[in-house]
């Protein structure tokens, strides 16, 4: 018999399904104070690994969780992935070291005073 292309896929998908399905309903078995408990517990790690330590998706899943390498595949279906390439994890910069900064680049230079007022003169 001649193997189908698309069997693996065929075969994630059934995967996928099931451990969807597996993951619902264990979930919807706990008590709703276990089912606090467990988002409480998770938010808590992911906003530590991912806001405070500033970890990969491999991190979170690997270190934080303690999970193996079959979590990878099983976290994304979840939406981790999604979830985690959403955090912005660079440090931001306010908009008046941003405007010293590009005026430098361009041999301009101002003080944080004089860009105050134009941003005043801007918003006014």
């Amino acid at each position: 018999m001649k193997k189908n292309i698309l069997d693996p896929l065929e075969k994630q998908n059934t995967d996928k399904e099931l451990f969807i399905s597996e993951r619902e309903a264990f979930y919807n078995c706990l008590t709703k104070e276990q089912q606090l408990l467990v988002f409480c517990e998770v938010v808590s790690r992911l906003a530590n690994a991912e806001l405070t330590e500033g970890k990969t998706y491999r991190g979170v899943l690997y270190e934080t969780f303690g999970f193996d390498y079959d979590s990878y595949q099983k976290a994304q279906w979840s939406g981790f992935l999604d979830l985690h390439e959403k955090i912005d994890k660079k440090p931001h910069i306010n908009i008046i070291d941003f405007a010293i900064r590009l005026l430098n680049l361009y041999g301009v230079n101002a003080t944080s005073k004089e860009i105050e007022k134009v941003i005043n003169k801007l918003d006014q």
